[in-house]
């Protein structure tokens, strides 16, 4: 898994950027999303960026328990926690959404982006 948007020649879109940096921080994030990288499940467990790593046969029902867990928990304690933890990223997306967006939107729409893109689809 990875982030290969610059060698695509754009820019992680800014909410996703925010988000990664508040999970992972600010080295892991740079490091990720700088180099376009791809990293191997241990990897990314170290990093941060995934909880846990599973057998396929064991994920659905993992994620079943977890939801269940969750969903048991008290309801407004837990949307204070989670309110708490994104608050700020909110407020740094909002802050400067539109900005980026038309900067994501220019480097999408830009012939070298294209170029890239028409290249990377051949792979498929």
């Amino acid at each position: 898994m990875g982030l290969n948007e610059i060698k695509l020649g754009v820019p992680v879109p800014y909410p996703g950027d925010c988000i990664l940096r508040q999970i992972i921080g600010a080295r892991h994030a740079r490091e990720m999303m700088s180099t376009g990288g791809f990293y191997r499940p241990r990897e990314l467990l170290e990093m941060g960026v995934v909880d846990r790593i599973l057998p396929l046969d064991q994920v659905i029902q993992k994620s079943i328990e977890k939801a269940e867990m969750l969903g048991a928990l008290p309801c407004e304690p837990f949307k204070a926690i989670k309110r708490n933890r994104v608050e700020s990223i909110e407020a740094e997306v909002q802050e400067h959404l539109a900005e980026r967006e038309n900067f994501f939107l220019d480097c999408w729409h830009s012939e070298e982006t294209r170029k890239r893109l028409r290249e990377a689809i051949k792979k498929f």
